[in-house]
């Protein structure tokens, strides 16, 4: 597998500061690396040193990803929430969905 970024290296890729990082960041970075070795099929850096930049910035990028959207991962699974008024119960869709489904 391909060696693994380091939070710091996320924080110095996105402009955001390492302290605002929570536990989750490692676990991201960790499957971005993975991600990137299955599809690519690459499980070693290459010898061009501008290649292994464009490899360590895509795997940060995904990482970057998937560390933003783990918070929406329960709204995503269930979009909709249920509402109860006295004895009058619906459903409605969540914030998420909503903004997902604004065009534009």
């Amino acid at each position: 597998m391909l060696p693994v970024p380091t939070v710091a290296q996320l924080a110095g890729f996105t402009g955001r500061p390492e302290s605002g990082y929570t536990s989750f960041a490692d676990q991201a970075l960790a499957q971005a690396a993975l991600l990137f070795t299955i599809v690519t099929q690459r499980p070693t850096l290459p010898d061009d040193p501008d290649t292994v930049t464009l490899v360590r910035n895509a795997i940060l990028e995904m990482a970057d990803r998937i560390y933003l959207e783990q918070p929406y991962a329960a709204a995503r699974v269930s979009p909709y929430q249920s509402e109860t008024i006295g004895s009058y119960s619906y459903a409605k869709s969540s914030t998420v969905v909503r903004a997902r489904d604004r065009p534009g």
